[in-house]
C-alpha cells in the first residue's frame, strides 16, 4: 500500500509560518499580519483553527510578557542629608556661620530583587522603607546625599533605572471624570510606540484590563475621593498597575500600594502584583503593616530598622533567623506585626530600642543570609562582565527609548485636547465652576462698582464733562482690574488643581510641559474671549463710553487679549511664587501713572499688564473727543500746561481727550 505525504496546504503554510515567527522573533506586526492573512484564506478546515488558536495563544503570552526579566540589586546605599549653612546669621549677630550636623537616614543598605519575584520591603514609620525606594528610582532626593550602586542584571545602571521601571506613587493621581477604558487609551496612544497600529493598541488595552480584573468597571468613571464616585481604592490601585503594563517596563516599584485598603481590598492588589511577576516582572513594593494573608502572598521581605537591613530573605528564613536571636514569634500571632513589633523604637525607651535594633542588624550582618545575598549579587556582576559593553549599550537604549516620548507633538496637542474636552463637557463640577466664574467676572463686578453712581445719578450714560471724565476712567481702571484680577484667580486655581497631573504625565514621558501648555492656552483662550467680550458689551452700553465702531472694537481687541494675557499671568504667578493670591493683589497697583514713577524703575513698569491694557482703552477713548465742558466751579481753572503735575486735580479743567490722556503720561 503506497502512503502518499500530503504536502501542506497554503492555509497551513501561512499559519505555520506565523507560529515559527511568534516563537522566534516574537514580532508583534508579523504575527498579526499572519493571523489575519490565515483567516482571508478560504480553506476552513481543522488544522487552521487548531493552529491559529495556538498562534493567538503565543501572541497574547508575547504581549504580556517580558522579553528579558530583570534582576535589581544595590549594593552600600548610604543616604544622609547635605551640610548646609546657616546663611546671614552675621547680619544678625558677631558668631561665625554654623554648620548643621548631617543626618544619616539608610546606613549601607544591601539589597536583590530576583527577576520575576515579588519582594516588599517593611518595617515601623520612620525606617527608610521610602527613602531607599526614592534612591532606587531617583526621585525627590534633591536635598540628600546619596552613595553606593544601582545593578540591573550585574550592569551598573546609575540614575537610569527610573527609565527602565514603573513607579507607583502611594496616592494615585488621576482625572477623576475619565473612565477607566479612557485613561488607559490616553497613556496606550502617547506611551506606546508609533509603529504600532490603533487595532493593536486597542487590543493591548483590552488585554490588560482583563489582566488587571478591570474589565468589569471598564466604563465607570475613576472618581474624585471625597467629592464624586469612582471605582473602588483596589481598583484604583490595579489602575495605576495597568498604566505602567502599558509600556512593558521590567521593573516595577510601588510605594505602599495597600495604604487605606481594607485587608480584602490589600490581598486583591498583591494578588494584582503577583500576577505581574508571573508575566515576568520584578516587582518590589513597600507594605506598612501587612496583613496575615498579604503576608503569605510575598515571595521575599527586606525588613528595616533605623536606615538600616534587620533581615533579607524568604519569609520562614526571617522567622529562623529572629529565633537564633531568642525572639520567638508567638503563635496565631501575626509574623509581619511582630517582626515591626519587635524592631520598633519604643518611646521612654529609645536607648534599649536603639541597642536592640543595632545588635539584630549586626547579627544580620555577619549571617549566613547576607553572605547569599551578597553571593548572588556577585554571580550577577560575573555573568555581565561576560559581555559588559554589549549588556550596557543594550540597558542604556531600552532606558532611552523608554523615557522619550512615543509620539510626535500634534499626536501629543491631539490627546491633551480629547482629554481636556471631554473633562470640560463632563464635569459636573466645572459647570457650577463655570457658572459660578461667569456670576463673579461678568455680572457682580459690574453691580458692585456701578450701584453707587446709580445712587447719585452719576451712574449711566455718562456725558463728557469734568466729572463724566473722572466716572469714565474710574469705568476703565475698573474695567481692567477685574477682568485681570478675576481671570488670573481662575486660571490661578486650574494651574493648581493640574499641575500634580502635569508633573506625573511629564514624568513618564507622554508628553512635553510645552504641549500641555500650549492644549491649555488654546481651551483657556476661547473662555477667556467669551467672558471679556460679554462684560464689555454690558459696560459699554450701559456707561455712553465713546460711541464709535472703532473705539469699541479697539476696545473689545484690547480687553480680549488682556484677558488671555491674565490667564497666562495667572499661570506665572503659580509656578514662580509661594503666594500667587499675594502676587496678584500686589499687581493691582499697575503703574498707570507714568510721569509720576522714579525712572529707576522703569522696567518695572514696561512688565505690567494692567498698564498696558489701561492705556490702550484710555487712549481709544479719548483721543477723538475734541471738547470737554467745563463745571461752572471750574471755568476759570483751565489746564495751560498739562506737564505742571503739581496741580491739585479738583482744580484742572480739561480741554479736550488728549489732554487727558497727556495727564497720564501716555503719548496719543
Amino acid at each position: 500500500m503506497i502512503h502518499r505525504t500530503r504536502n501542506p496546504s497554503a492555509t497551513e503554510k501561512t499559519l505555520l509560518t506565523g507560529k515559527a515567527i511568534c516563537r522566534n522573533s516574537l514580532s508583534t506586526t508579523n504575527v498579526l499580519n499572519q493571523i489575519n492573512k490565515a483567516r482571508r484564506s478560504n480553506h476552513q478546515d481543522i488544522k487552521y483553527h487548531q493552529v491559529s488558536n495556538e498562534i493567538e495563544a503565543e501572541y497574547l503570552n508575547h504581549k504580556r510578557r517580558i522579553r528579558e526579566p530583570k534582576t535589581l540589586s544595590w549594593t552600600n546605599i548610604k543616604v544622609n542629608t547635605r551640610l548646609t549653612e546657616k546663611k546671614f546669621q552675621w547680619l544678625f549677630g558677631h558668631s561665625l556661620p554654623e554648620k548643621e550636623p548631617t543626618k544619616i537616614i539608610l546606613n549601607k543598605v544591601t539589597g536583590i530583587a530576583k527577576a520575576q519575584s515579588l519582594l516588599a520591603i517593611i518595617g515601623a514609620s520612620g525606617s527608610g522603607k521610602t527613602t531607599l525606594l526614592n534612591c532606587l528610582t531617583n526621585r525627590n532626593i534633591g536635598s540628600l546625599k546619596v552613595e553606593g550602586s544601582i545593578l540591573v542584571n550585574g550592569a551598573n545602571i546609575g540614575d537610569d533605572l527610573y527609565e527602565l521601571s514603573g513607579y507607583v506613587q502611594q496616592d494615585d493621581i488621576f482625572i477623576g471624570i475619565l473612565t477607566v477604558r479612557e485613561h488607559l487609551w490616553f497613556n496606550a496612544v502617547l506611551n506606546l510606540s508609533k509603529t504600532l497600529k490603533h487595532c493593536e493598541k486597542e487590543e493591548l488595552v483590552e488585554d490588560i484590563m482583563k489582566e488587571m480584573g478591570l474589565k468589569k468597571c471598564e466604563n465607570t468613571f475613576i472618581g474624585i475621593p471625597g467629592i464624586s464616585k469612582g471605582i473602588s481604592g483596589s481598583e484604583r490601585k490595579c489602575l495605576a498597575f495597568a498604566e505602567k503594563l502599558l509600556t512593558k517596563r521590567p521593573i516595577m516599584l510601588c510605594d505602599e500600594p495597600t495604604s487605606g485598603l481594607d485587608s480584602s481590598a490589600a490581598c486583591s492588589v498583591v494578588e494584582a502584583l503577583r500576577n505581574m511577576t508571573n508575566n515576568g516582572h520584578t516587582v518590589l513594593t513597600t507594605i506598612h503593616q501587612p496583613s496575615s494573608e498579604v503576608f503569605a502572598m510575598l515571595d521575599e521581605i527586606l525588613i528595616m530598622a533605623n536606615g538600616r537591613v534587620a533581615f533579607m530573605g524568604s519569609r520562614n528564613d526571617a522567622l529562623k533567623f529572629f529565633c537564633g536571636l531568642n525572639y520567638q514569634c508567638p503563635q496565631n500571632y501575626n509574623t509581619s506585626d511582630f517582626f515591626i513589633n519587635t524592631l520598633a523604637i519604643i518611646p521612654g525607651q529609645e536607648k534599649e530600642s536603639k541597642e536592640k535594633i543595632l545588635k539584630i542588624c549586626n547579627s544580620f550582618d555577619d549571617s549566613i543570609y547576607f553572605e547569599r545575598i551578597e553571593y548572588q549579587i556577585q554571580e550577577q556582576i560575573k555573568n555581565h562582565n561576560a559581555n559588559p559593553i554589549l549588556k550596557v549599550q543594550e540597558l542604556s537604549k531600552e532606558a532611552s527609548d523608554r523615557h522619550k516620548c512615543q509620539v510626535s507633538w500634534w499626536v501629543q496637542l491631539q490627546m491633551c485636547l480629547w482629554r481636556s474636552q471631554i473633562e470640560i463637557i463632563r464635569n459636573r463640577i466645572f459647570h457650577l465652576k463655570f457658572m459660578y466664574l461667569l456670576v463673579r467676572v461678568c455680572i457682580l463686578p459690574y453691580i458692585l462698582q456701578f450701584l453707587s453712581f446709580v445712587s447719585g445719578m452719576v451712574y449711566g450714560h455718562q456725558t463728557y464733562t469734568q466729572t463724566g471724565m473722572k466716572n469714565i476712567n474710574a469705568i476703565i481702571y475698573m474695567l481692567v482690574s477685574q477682568l485681570m484680577f478675576h481671570l488670573s484667580f481662575a486660571s490661578l486655581l486650574n494651574f493648581q488643581e493640574t499641575f500634580p497631573t502635569l508633573a506625573k504625565d511629564h514624568y513618564d514621558g507622554k508628553y512635553t510641559v510645552w504641549v500641555y501648555y500650549l492644549a491649555s492656552m488654546l481651551l483657556e483662550f476661547s473662555f477667556a474671549v467669551f467672558t471679556t467680550f460679554v462684560y464689555l458689551t454690558i459696560v459699554y452700553s450701559m456707561t455712553g463710553l465713546y460711541p464709535e465702531a472703532n473705539a469699541f472694537f479697539t476696545m473689545a481687541a484690547a480687553i480680549m487679549l488682556m484677558g488671555n494675557l491674565a490667564v497666562e499671568n495667572g499661570h506665572i504667578c503659580a509656578s514662580m511664587t509661594f503666594d500667587p493670591t499675594v502676587a496678584l493683589i500686589l499687581q493691582q497697583s499697575s503703574l498707570f501713572l507714568q510721569h509720576s514713577f522714579p525712572p529707576i524703575f522703569k522696567i518695572i513698569e514696561d512688565t505690567s499688564i494692567y498698564r498696558y491694557a489701561f492705556q490702550i482703552i484710555l487712549i481709544s477713548q479719548w483721543r477723538n473727543v475734541q471738547h470737554l465742558e467745563c463745571e461752572k466751579s471750574n471755568r476759570n481753572r483751565s489746564l495751560k500746561d498739562t506737564s505742571d503735575i503739581f496741580l491739585e486735580e479738583q482744580t484742572i479743567c480739561y480741554d479736550n481727550g488728549i489732554q487727558v490722556i497727556e495727564s497720564y503720561g501716555y503719548q496719543p
